[in-house]
């Protein structure tokens, strides 16, 4: 679904107004983060640091705080990383000189490994993201009378919930920021469409672009997030 994007030749609705509409453009939007791939951060912070380890859902991260415009001030840098940690001499060199180090994906079997070793590794403000998702199959949705579907909201798969939930209850509180918890309602239910009637995520999982404005807008809210955004400590 990433690969193809889904019902552009069945639902051209879907398309207008959307100039990067077409064949690949969610896996096109996503893997577009690996421009900040290697970035080296200064040694001076005249901008705020920010070092985002992951795979694709860090990168969605990236894509977050790009489209809801809260990376304005800020030098990011990501390193596709998996479990066990491996850091090359640039990017622990990068880990001593970040602001913030953001952790995507791999939550829990990475970073509560890591977590003894950082205070030697680092300096930086450590947040820790939990998982997300956005149902099973968007083209029930499509389904759906026009009048009703853009309002629809879909059930969190049961993996993700219990993903989140352990996340949640091994990663230090002051640390994690539950972005589910942030996008459900009481009944575990999540948006499909942004308010103008966008998909959020064409596979379930990743961030359109129009997605990750209307998430970022969303999820920039937690304290923690929102003192990355302005550069600044926060207090858990």
């Amino acid at each position: 679904m990433a690969a193809t994007s889904g019902f552009k030749a069945r639902w051209p609705e879907l398309a207008e107004r959307d100039a990067g509409f077409g064949a690949a453009q969610n896996e096109a939007y996503n893997l577009s983060a690996f421009a900040f791939r290697g970035v080296a951060l200064p040694d001076t912070a005249t901008k705020t640091r920010v070092l985002v380890l992951g795979n694709s859902f860090a990168r969605d991260f990236i894509n977050m705080g790009r489209a809801s415009g809260n990376f304005s001030h800020h030098i990011v840098s990501y390193d596709e990383n998996t479990c066990p940690l491996q850091f090359d001499a640039a990017a622990r060199r990068n880990l001593s000189k970040a602001d913030f180090i953001v952790f995507g994906s791999f939550a829990k079997r990475c970073v509560t490994r890591w977590l003894p070793d950082a205070a030697r590794d680092t300096n930086a403000r450590i947040i820790v993201l939990g998982t997300k998702n956005f149902g099973w199959n968007n083209n029930a949705v499509m389904l759906l009378d026009p009048a009703v579907r853009y309002a629809y909201r879909t059930k969190v798969l049961d993996d993700a919930l219990a993903l989140n939930e352990l996340e949640r209850r091994s990663i230090p509180p002051p640390l994690f920021v539950d972005l589910l918890g942030m996008l459900m309602d009481g009944d575990r239910r999540v948006a499909v469409f942004t308010p103008d009637r966008k998909f959020i995520s064409q596979d379930r999982e990743h961030l359109t672009h129009a997605g990750a404005a209307y998430v970022g807008g969303i999820v920039f809210r937690d304290p923690r997030l929102r003192a990355l955004a302005a550069g600044v400590s926060f207090s858990p």
